[in-house]
């Protein structure tokens, strides 16, 4: 941390909700709803969503803890995360974020599940699978539980409480744009996107001030094999075989509208005996 206290630069009505306690030993996650819902909205925040496990960090002097979600120990799992936080100045603080590694520049859970059962990893491991804790929240510091600030506010002193590198990542966001941010995070094969109401407090449930805009590989793939499957029916077709051209040729058209309807329309309009021919 800085050698001022990043607290004191809060605005008044942000500092006005800080409330000097001890520190917990537990504090459950914050949790988004998953939602059909794509918006630009101004004073939400819109941020990567990663596919890793959740990790929420307790430092009180030289006891430092990580938990997942269910409150299960992670400090062994993840010795390179530990040393980050040990590295750091502060030392009373609860963080919460996400634990990942990378394929091909896109978070992995599949590659990450070759740490998540293994205690103390061995070098090679460490080595094949690094691992990241991108944090995106801060919900005490110092003395002071800070869950009631508005997140925007709790990101700022976030940022200003670690020296972020290495091991240790801020999670960056947009504002307003989230719609825009929905198309180029599914472009690039990410998870999604989670928007967060820049005013929320943080509370430990689920909550429609976090939701989630996750992407459908899933519904990317099944139309990409119907356009195939569409294809070798026309061919089909042109050779005398299976449904007539005319009825083929409707049929693959329709896919254009399919592109913005659930996979198992697809899949319906597939098991249609007329297009098995």
């Amino acid at each position: 941390m800085a050698s001022r206290n990043p607290l004191d630069e809060l605005p008044a009505e942000a500092k006005a909700r800080l409330r000097k306690l001890p520190q917990p030993t537990w504090v459950a996650p914050m949790l988004a709803t998953l939602t059909d819902e794509r918006f630009s909205r101004e004073g939400w925040l819109f941020e990567p969503k990663w596919d890793g496990e959740r990790c929420l960090a307790f430092r009180d002097g030289r006891n430092l803890q990580l938990f997942s979600r269910n409150r299960k120990r992670l400090n062994d799992k993840y010795p390179e995360i530990t040393a980050a936080f040990h590295r750091q100045k502060t030392d009373a603080f609860i963080a919460d974020g996400e634990i990942v590694t990378f394929k091909n520049g896109v978070s992995s859970f599949a590659k990450l599940q070759q740490r998540m059962q293994v205690e103390h990893p061995s070098a090679d491991l460490l080595r094949k699978v690094p691992v990241w804790l991108y944090l995106f929240d801060l919900l005490y510091l110092g003395q002071h539980d800070t869950r009631q600030i508005p997140l925007r506010y709790r990101k700022e002193v976030l940022r200003k409480t670690f020296e972020f590198g290495d091991s240790l990542r801020f999670t960056e966001h947009r504002e307003t744009e989230g719609e825009a941010y929905y198309r180029e995070a599914c472009r690039r094969r990410w998870e999604g996107v989670i928007a967060k109401n820049g005013d929320s407090v943080y509370v430990s449930r689920r909550t429609r001030d976090w939701l989630k805009f996750k992407c459908s590989q899933e519904q990317e793939f099944v139309i990409a094999w119907a356009f195939t499957i569409a294809e070798s029916w026309y061919m089909r077709a042109r050779s005398g075989r299976g449904m007539t051209l005319a009825r083929c040729s409707a049929w693959a058209g329709s896919l254009r509208n399919w592109k913005h309807r659930p996979p198992h329309s697809l899949a319906t309009g597939c098991r249609d005996a007329a297009c098995i021919g």
